[in-house]
């Protein structure tokens, strides 16, 4: 059996060297332990690594869209067909795709995850060549750690902001109100267009700070929200500590501020039925 594994540097086609292993699910991760068992179960059979980002942001894009891009079309073909193996993949759809385009047999199961597991856990001592520091630094360009940013931590929002703008660096060079109104362009030009409002929120309305804020502090939370999504994401791309202090610490400060916005509308109501109270108390 053959293994695709996509990395940030490229794609990895791994031969299974021992698939006895694979039966016994619950004790896999056992294996892979130290990059001397791992190679006893994988061993590496074709690298297929990336010109530059650009190219790497194309393949990705292809893959959570469920395409198959040129690149991954030659490769399967070169590879898989000689070897007439099934193909074990990640993404259910990819290999769905895999199937109907190139009539290869693919393999999605639990235990397939588990060997994913295993294999990104000794990535380094499975794919010679590669430098740690280069595929640290292509992870840091194409996506963004969950565990530093904080702010947005639902991670397919935050992906589709980078994928707007390419690369997280491009992302880090935007102001707050840009951000703020990413992925409504299209409103914000027909706004522009017929003189009306423009839009307050793009893709960030989807957050879940904003989510949970009364409407007319929507707007208010979505702006608080983009400036530390801003700081967040400069941290990410031009930072070198990788500390989630920054992150914890500017969500703890939206989401009290959240409270008092709330708190103060409660208090200002309960004010205004306090002075009507007593003012026809003092009527009587």
């Amino acid at each position: 059996m053959l293994v695709l594994f996509e990395t940030s540097v490229g794609y990895a086609i791994f031969k299974v060297l021992n698939e006895k292993k694979l039966q016994e699910v619950d004790s896999l991760w056992k294996e892979f332990e130290t990059p001397e068992k791992a190679n006893k179960i994988v061993k590496l059979k074709h690298f297929e690594k990336f010109q530059d980002t650009a190219e790497a942001l194309a393949a990705f894009t292809a893959l959570m869209e469920g395409k198959i891009n040129k690149q991954l079309k030659k490769v399967l073909k070169k590879i898989v067909k000689e070897a007439h193996e099934p193909l074990a993949v990640a993404d259910a759809k990819l290999g769905g795709v895999i199937k109907d385009k190139l009539n290869l047999s693919c393999i999605h199961s639990p235990v397939v995850n588990e060997l994913m597991r295993g294999i990104r856990s000794q990535m380094d001592g499975l794919i010679p060549g590669v430098e740690p520091r280069e595929m640290s630094a292509m992870c840091l360009g194409l996506a963004h750690r969950s565990f530093v940013l904080l702010i947005i931590h639902e991670s397919f929002k935050y992906l589709k902001c980078i994928l707007c703008n390419c690369s997280l660096l491009n992302l880090a060079k935007h102001a707050a109100s840009t951000v703020q109104i990413l992925g409504a362009e299209k409103a914000l030009f027909r706004a522009l267009k017929s003189r009306r409002d423009t839009p307050k929120y793009g893709l960030i309305y989807h957050a879940s700070l904003v989510g949970q804020t009364s409407p007319k502090h929507k707007g208010k939370i979505s702006r608080m929200l983009a400036a530390k999504t801003v700081l967040a994401i400069r941290y990410d791309a031009f930072g070198e500590d990788s500390s989630s202090a920054m992150g914890v610490e500017n969500r703890a400060k939206l989401e009290a501020r959240l409270r008092t916005l709330e708190d103060r509308g409660v208090r200002t109501k309960f004010c205004l039925f306090q002075n009507s109270y007593l003012s026809g108390v003092n009527k009587l």
